[in-house]
Protein backbone atom coordinates (compact mmCIF):
# COMPACT_ATOMS: atom_id res chain seq x y z
CA UNK A 1 0.00 0.00 0.00
CA UNK A 2 1.47 3.36 -1.01
CA UNK A 3 1.83 6.16 1.50
CA UNK A 4 -0.90 8.82 1.46
CA UNK A 5 -0.12 11.96 -0.50
CA UNK A 6 0.55 14.92 1.76
CA UNK A 7 -1.29 18.04 0.65
CA UNK A 8 -0.45 21.67 1.18
CA UNK A 9 -2.86 24.39 2.26
CA UNK A 10 -4.54 27.02 0.10
CA UNK A 11 -5.62 29.05 3.13
CA UNK A 12 -3.72 30.38 6.11
CA UNK A 13 -6.19 29.13 8.71
CA UNK A 14 -5.14 25.52 9.39
CA UNK A 15 -6.35 24.06 12.71
CA UNK A 16 -3.95 22.17 14.95
CA UNK A 17 -5.96 19.32 16.40
CA UNK A 18 -5.10 17.82 19.77
CA UNK A 19 -4.17 14.14 19.09
CA UNK A 20 -6.03 13.22 22.26
CA UNK A 21 -9.19 14.72 20.75
CA UNK A 22 -9.14 12.47 17.67
CA UNK A 23 -11.04 9.20 17.28
CA UNK A 24 -11.42 6.53 14.62
CA UNK A 25 -14.66 6.45 12.65
CA UNK A 26 -16.22 4.28 9.95
CA UNK A 27 -17.50 5.66 6.67
CA UNK A 28 -20.37 8.05 7.41
CA UNK A 29 -22.03 6.85 4.20
CA UNK A 30 -21.98 3.06 4.64
CA UNK A 31 -20.71 2.28 8.14
CA UNK A 32 -17.81 0.28 6.68
CA UNK A 33 -14.29 0.66 8.08
CA UNK A 34 -10.63 0.43 7.15
CA UNK A 35 -10.83 2.09 3.75
CA UNK A 36 -7.66 3.15 1.97
CA UNK A 37 -6.06 6.44 2.99
CA UNK A 38 -5.36 8.48 -0.14
CA UNK A 39 -4.39 11.91 1.19
CA UNK A 40 -3.20 13.62 4.34
CA UNK A 41 -4.50 17.16 4.73
CA UNK A 42 -2.37 20.04 5.95
CA UNK A 43 -4.07 19.80 9.37
CA UNK A 44 -2.67 16.28 9.72
CA UNK A 45 -5.99 14.47 9.23
CA UNK A 46 -6.24 11.71 6.63
CA UNK A 47 -8.84 11.35 3.86
CA UNK A 48 -10.13 7.86 3.06
CA UNK A 49 -12.10 6.73 0.03
CA UNK A 50 -15.42 4.91 0.41
CA UNK A 51 -15.78 3.07 -2.93
CA UNK A 52 -19.32 1.82 -2.33
CA UNK A 53 -20.69 5.36 -1.99
CA UNK A 54 -18.22 7.24 -4.15
CA UNK A 55 -17.48 9.55 -1.23
CA UNK A 56 -14.50 10.45 0.93
CA UNK A 57 -14.21 10.99 4.67
CA UNK A 58 -11.76 12.08 7.36
CA UNK A 59 -10.53 9.33 9.69
CA UNK A 60 -9.38 9.67 12.44
CA UNK A 61 -11.54 12.72 13.05
CA UNK A 62 -12.05 15.23 15.86
CA UNK A 63 -14.37 14.00 18.58
CA UNK A 64 -17.88 15.47 18.87
CA UNK A 65 -16.65 17.55 21.81
CA UNK A 66 -13.76 18.99 19.81
CA UNK A 67 -16.07 19.88 16.93
CA UNK A 68 -18.63 21.38 19.30
CA UNK A 69 -15.95 23.66 20.69
CA UNK A 70 -15.03 24.71 17.16
CA UNK A 71 -18.60 25.54 16.17
CA UNK A 72 -19.58 27.18 19.46
CA UNK A 73 -18.14 30.42 18.13
CA UNK A 74 -17.99 29.61 14.42
CA UNK A 75 -18.55 33.16 13.16
CA UNK A 76 -15.94 34.69 15.42
CA UNK A 77 -13.43 31.96 14.56
CA UNK A 78 -13.72 32.48 10.82
CA UNK A 79 -14.93 36.09 10.52
CA UNK A 80 -13.97 39.11 12.56
CA UNK A 81 -16.63 40.86 14.60
CA UNK A 82 -16.02 43.93 12.46
CA UNK A 83 -16.98 41.98 9.34
CA UNK A 84 -20.35 41.08 10.89
CA UNK A 85 -21.08 44.71 11.68
CA UNK A 86 -19.70 46.11 8.44
CA UNK A 87 -22.41 48.25 6.78
CA UNK A 88 -21.59 46.85 3.35
CA UNK A 89 -21.97 43.27 4.62
CA UNK A 90 -25.29 44.06 6.26
CA UNK A 91 -26.52 45.87 3.15
CA UNK A 92 -25.57 42.85 1.05
CA UNK A 93 -27.64 40.57 3.26
CA UNK A 94 -30.68 42.85 3.22
CA UNK A 95 -30.33 43.43 -0.53
CA UNK A 96 -30.05 39.76 -1.55
CA UNK A 97 -32.47 39.02 -4.39
CA UNK A 98 -33.91 35.66 -5.49
CA UNK A 99 -33.15 36.39 -9.16
CA UNK A 100 -29.45 36.52 -8.28
CA UNK A 101 -29.34 32.86 -7.24
CA UNK A 102 -29.98 30.10 -9.77
CA UNK A 103 -30.73 27.67 -6.98
CA UNK A 104 -33.79 29.72 -6.03
CA UNK A 105 -34.94 29.62 -9.64
CA UNK A 106 -34.56 25.83 -9.68
CA UNK A 107 -36.43 25.40 -6.40
CA UNK A 108 -39.20 27.69 -7.58
CA UNK A 109 -39.70 25.53 -10.64
CA UNK A 110 -39.53 22.17 -8.86
CA UNK A 111 -41.86 23.25 -6.06
CA UNK A 112 -44.51 24.69 -8.34
CA UNK A 113 -43.71 28.16 -7.04
CA UNK A 114 -42.21 29.18 -3.70
CA UNK A 115 -44.92 31.70 -2.89
CA UNK A 116 -46.59 30.78 0.42
CA UNK A 117 -44.49 27.62 0.75
CA UNK A 118 -43.18 26.88 4.24
CA UNK A 119 -39.36 26.67 4.21
CA UNK A 120 -36.65 25.92 6.77
CA UNK A 121 -33.06 27.01 6.11
CA UNK A 122 -30.64 24.97 8.24
CA UNK A 123 -27.13 26.29 8.86
CA UNK A 124 -27.93 29.58 7.15
CA UNK A 125 -24.83 31.51 8.28
CA UNK A 126 -25.05 35.18 7.32
CA UNK A 127 -28.61 34.72 6.07
CA UNK A 128 -28.51 35.56 2.36
CA UNK A 129 -30.59 32.49 1.51
CA UNK A 130 -33.14 33.39 4.18
CA UNK A 131 -33.64 36.77 2.53
CA UNK A 132 -33.88 35.33 -0.98
CA UNK A 133 -36.45 32.72 0.03
CA UNK A 134 -38.49 35.33 1.89
CA UNK A 135 -38.46 37.70 -1.07
CA UNK A 136 -39.48 34.82 -3.34
CA UNK A 137 -42.65 34.60 -1.27
CA UNK A 138 -41.85 31.69 1.04
CA UNK A 139 -42.65 31.68 4.75
CA UNK A 140 -39.15 31.09 6.11
CA UNK A 141 -37.77 29.78 9.40
CA UNK A 142 -34.10 29.26 10.23
CA UNK A 143 -31.94 27.07 12.43
CA UNK A 144 -28.23 27.47 13.15
CA UNK A 145 -25.78 26.56 15.89
CA UNK A 146 -24.26 30.03 16.15
CA UNK A 147 -25.74 32.82 18.27
CA UNK A 148 -24.43 35.52 15.90
CA UNK A 149 -26.25 33.82 13.02
CA UNK A 150 -29.52 33.90 14.96
CA UNK A 151 -29.07 37.61 15.66
CA UNK A 152 -28.44 38.34 11.99
CA UNK A 153 -31.46 36.27 10.95
CA UNK A 154 -33.83 38.22 13.17
CA UNK A 155 -32.33 41.70 13.03
CA UNK A 156 -31.00 41.82 9.46
CA UNK A 157 -32.65 39.08 7.38
CA UNK A 158 -36.09 39.85 8.78
CA UNK A 159 -36.94 36.28 9.82
CA UNK A 160 -39.26 36.01 12.80
CA UNK A 161 -38.55 32.40 13.76
CA UNK A 162 -34.89 31.40 14.05
CA UNK A 163 -33.72 28.75 16.48
CA UNK A 164 -30.25 28.11 17.86
CA UNK A 165 -30.16 24.32 17.85
CA UNK A 166 -28.72 21.21 16.21
CA UNK A 167 -31.17 20.18 13.50
CA UNK A 168 -30.22 16.49 13.71
CA UNK A 169 -31.07 16.23 17.42
CA UNK A 170 -33.53 19.07 17.99
CA UNK A 171 -36.58 18.41 20.15
CA UNK A 172 -38.36 21.53 18.89
CA UNK A 173 -41.86 20.76 17.64
CA UNK A 174 -41.32 21.91 14.07
CA UNK A 175 -44.21 22.54 11.66
CA UNK A 176 -44.36 20.45 8.47
CA UNK A 177 -42.29 22.07 5.73
CA UNK A 178 -42.51 22.17 1.95
CA UNK A 179 -38.79 22.89 1.61
CA UNK A 180 -35.67 22.36 3.71
CA UNK A 181 -32.37 23.88 2.52
CA UNK A 182 -28.96 22.85 3.82
CA UNK A 183 -26.18 24.76 2.09
CA UNK A 184 -22.54 24.17 3.07
CA UNK A 185 -23.70 21.90 5.86
CA UNK A 186 -23.69 18.14 5.14
CA UNK A 187 -19.89 18.10 4.82
CA UNK A 188 -19.49 19.20 8.47
CA UNK A 189 -21.05 16.79 11.02
CA UNK A 190 -19.59 13.41 11.89
CA UNK A 191 -22.93 11.75 11.08
CA UNK A 192 -24.24 13.60 8.01
CA UNK A 193 -26.98 11.09 7.23
CA UNK A 194 -28.75 12.13 10.44
CA UNK A 195 -29.43 15.47 8.74
CA UNK A 196 -31.09 13.70 5.81
CA UNK A 197 -33.17 11.61 8.23
CA UNK A 198 -34.31 14.68 10.17
CA UNK A 199 -35.15 16.54 6.96
CA UNK A 200 -37.26 13.57 5.82
CA UNK A 201 -39.21 13.78 9.08
CA UNK A 202 -39.65 17.57 8.82
CA UNK A 203 -41.02 17.58 5.27
CA UNK A 204 -44.53 17.07 4.03
CA UNK A 205 -44.97 14.26 1.48
CA UNK A 206 -43.74 15.69 -1.80
CA UNK A 207 -41.55 18.23 0.02
CA UNK A 208 -38.07 19.10 -1.19
CA UNK A 209 -34.63 18.95 0.40
CA UNK A 210 -31.94 21.10 -1.25
CA UNK A 211 -28.26 20.58 -0.44
CA UNK A 212 -25.18 22.41 -1.67
CA UNK A 213 -21.81 20.87 -0.83
CA UNK A 214 -18.22 20.67 -2.13
CA UNK A 215 -17.92 18.41 -5.16
CA UNK A 216 -15.58 15.41 -4.79
CA UNK A 217 -16.52 13.87 -8.13
CA UNK A 218 -13.13 14.59 -9.69
CA UNK A 219 -10.93 14.17 -6.60
CA UNK A 220 -9.33 10.95 -7.84
CA UNK A 221 -8.28 12.63 -11.09
CA UNK A 222 -6.47 15.51 -9.43
CA UNK A 223 -2.91 15.19 -8.18
CA UNK A 224 -3.74 17.67 -5.42
CA UNK A 225 -7.53 17.95 -4.95
CA UNK A 226 -8.16 21.51 -3.92
CA UNK A 227 -11.28 20.75 -1.87
CA UNK A 228 -9.01 18.89 0.60
CA UNK A 229 -6.75 21.95 0.89
CA UNK A 230 -9.34 24.39 2.26
CA UNK A 231 -12.08 24.37 4.91
CA UNK A 232 -10.52 21.95 7.38
CA UNK A 233 -13.71 21.71 9.39
CA UNK A 234 -15.11 19.46 6.64
CA UNK A 235 -15.35 15.85 7.80
CA UNK A 236 -16.60 14.22 4.57
CA UNK A 237 -16.93 14.96 0.88
CA UNK A 238 -19.80 14.04 -1.45
CA UNK A 239 -19.43 13.16 -5.11
CA UNK A 240 -22.28 12.93 -7.62
CA UNK A 241 -22.31 9.18 -7.01
CA UNK A 242 -22.58 9.77 -3.25
CA UNK A 243 -25.68 11.90 -3.68
CA UNK A 244 -27.28 9.19 -5.84
CA UNK A 245 -26.24 6.53 -3.32
CA UNK A 246 -27.65 8.42 -0.32
CA UNK A 247 -30.90 9.21 -2.11
CA UNK A 248 -31.40 5.55 -3.05
CA UNK A 249 -30.44 4.16 0.37
CA UNK A 250 -32.65 6.57 2.30
CA UNK A 251 -35.76 6.53 0.13
CA UNK A 252 -35.50 9.95 -1.47
CA UNK A 253 -36.44 10.72 -5.06
CA UNK A 254 -33.60 12.55 -6.83
CA UNK A 255 -35.13 15.54 -8.63
CA UNK A 256 -32.10 17.61 -9.63
CA UNK A 257 -28.31 17.25 -9.60
CA UNK A 258 -25.80 19.70 -11.02
CA UNK A 259 -22.33 21.01 -10.49
CA UNK A 260 -21.73 24.68 -9.87
CA UNK A 261 -18.46 25.98 -11.25
CA UNK A 262 -18.44 29.71 -10.55
CA UNK A 263 -21.12 29.78 -7.91
CA UNK A 264 -24.85 30.36 -8.13
CA UNK A 265 -24.89 34.10 -8.75
CA UNK A 266 -26.41 35.17 -12.06
CA UNK A 267 -24.78 38.20 -13.72
CA UNK A 268 -27.26 41.01 -13.32
CA UNK A 269 -27.37 44.42 -14.92
CA UNK A 270 -29.17 45.71 -11.85
CA UNK A 271 -29.17 44.66 -8.22
CA UNK A 272 -32.04 46.96 -7.37
CA UNK A 273 -34.90 44.69 -8.48
CA UNK A 274 -37.58 44.53 -5.84
CA UNK A 275 -38.98 41.28 -4.57
CA UNK A 276 -42.15 41.70 -6.56
CA UNK A 277 -40.27 42.01 -9.84
CA UNK A 278 -38.39 38.76 -9.61
CA UNK A 279 -41.19 36.48 -10.83
CA UNK A 280 -41.43 38.29 -14.18
CA UNK A 281 -37.69 38.01 -14.76
CA UNK A 282 -36.87 34.55 -13.48
CA UNK A 283 -37.33 32.63 -16.76
CA UNK A 284 -35.37 35.08 -18.88
CA UNK A 285 -32.50 35.19 -16.39
CA UNK A 286 -32.49 31.43 -15.88
CA UNK A 287 -32.24 30.82 -19.61
CA UNK A 288 -29.50 33.41 -19.99
CA UNK A 289 -27.57 31.86 -17.11
CA UNK A 290 -27.89 28.33 -18.46
CA UNK A 291 -26.74 29.40 -21.92
CA UNK A 292 -23.81 31.32 -20.46
CA UNK A 293 -22.49 28.71 -18.02
CA UNK A 294 -24.19 25.38 -18.86
CA UNK A 295 -24.12 24.76 -15.12
CA UNK A 296 -27.65 23.40 -15.03
CA UNK A 297 -26.64 20.32 -17.03
CA UNK A 298 -27.10 17.13 -15.00
CA UNK A 299 -23.84 16.20 -13.39
CA UNK A 300 -23.91 12.69 -14.82
CA UNK A 301 -23.44 14.23 -18.28
CA UNK A 302 -20.58 16.59 -17.41
CA UNK A 303 -17.95 17.21 -20.06
CA UNK A 304 -14.21 17.19 -19.57
CA UNK A 305 -14.15 20.96 -20.07
CA UNK A 306 -16.15 21.41 -16.88
CA UNK A 307 -13.63 19.30 -14.99
CA UNK A 308 -10.71 21.28 -16.37
CA UNK A 309 -12.42 24.55 -15.48
CA UNK A 310 -13.07 23.33 -11.95
CA UNK A 311 -9.42 22.34 -11.59
CA UNK A 312 -8.30 25.78 -12.71
CA UNK A 313 -10.74 27.71 -10.52
CA UNK A 314 -10.50 25.43 -7.49
CA UNK A 315 -13.85 25.92 -5.76
CA UNK A 316 -16.82 24.08 -7.19
CA UNK A 317 -19.83 22.45 -5.63
CA UNK A 318 -22.74 20.07 -6.04
CA UNK A 319 -26.31 21.27 -5.86
CA UNK A 320 -28.93 18.57 -5.42
CA UNK A 321 -32.66 18.56 -4.80
CA UNK A 322 -34.29 15.48 -3.27
CA UNK A 323 -38.00 14.87 -2.82
CA UNK A 324 -39.77 13.04 -0.04
CA UNK A 325 -42.05 10.68 -1.93
CA UNK A 326 -45.78 11.10 -1.69
CA UNK A 327 -47.02 8.56 0.78
CA UNK A 328 -43.56 8.62 2.47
Amino acid sequence: MSAPRKLGALISRVPRWDPAALARRPSPFTGESEHTILWQRADGLCVRECPASGGYYVDPAPTPTALAELYASYFREFRSRGDLLDPETLAGIRGAQPVDDARILTLDGLSGGLRRKRALDVGFGLGHNLVRLRKAGAVVDGMDLDSDAITLAKDVAGVEQAWRDDFATTTIDLPPYDLVTMYDLVEHPLEPLSLFERAFEALRPGGLLAIDTPNATFARRDAEPELFMVDYEHMQYFSAATVVFVAHQMGWRLMHLEQRIQGPNIPSESSANGGGAWVAERRRRALAWVRATRAARPLLALRRGAQQHAQRRGRYALFAVLQKPYGG
